[in-house]
């Protein structure tokens, strides 16, 4: 009984162990991608400001929307 669930806990953490290196990994491959898609390092300034002003937006419409 407990080694069923010692085995079953090790699973499990292992697991959530590897979603973090599993993002990193992908996001290091798709690092090429993302760059052809932005262009040139000028870019880079107003890729980021958009995904601010989108999170911003979101959290903005989410806060008015939850109170109206």
């Amino acid at each position: 009984m407990t080694s069923d669930a010692l085995h079953r806990l090790t699973k499990h953490s292992a697991i959530y162990a590897l979603g973090p290196i599993a993002q990193k990994a992908i996001g290091f491959l798709l690092l090429p991608f993302v760059t052809a898609y932005i262009g040139s390092t000028a870019n880079y300034g107003v890729v980021e400001m958009s995904a601010i002003v989108i999170a911003f937006g979101s959290q903005l419409l989410a806060s008015t929307c939850s109170t109206g």
